[in-house]
């Protein structure tokens, strides 16, 4: 996939998953299921879906939330993971 598509992708939080981008599963304590997770803007379809589905895009970048990292401002994965993780609900 070229970079431009990527950044796109990964900027566009909004957008609907395609079914051609590959999907990772997610476990507890991963971020994606974190409430963290996408915390600094609106909850959209895509993370309610994914909090839902327990997949999320290979692709796929967010900001995290937690007020450990706030200063750093960091932009994780589904798949990341930290100490401080909180489960969120599947719709919020």
């Amino acid at each position: 996939m070229e970079l431009a598509a990527l950044v796109t992708i990964r900027q566009a939080r909004d957008v609907t998953p395609n079914p051609e981008w590959p999907m990772q599963h997610l476990v507890e304590g991963q971020c994606g299921l974190c409430t963290h997770f996408g915390e600094t803007h609106e909850p959209d379809g895509s993370l309610v879906q994914i909090r839902q589905a327990h997949e999320a895009p290979e692709v796929m970048i967010d900001d995290c939330g937690h007020p450990r990292h706030a200063s750093l401002h960091l932009k994780v994965t589904p798949i990341s993971g930290c100490d401080g993780y909180e489960p969120a609900t599947a719709f919020a």
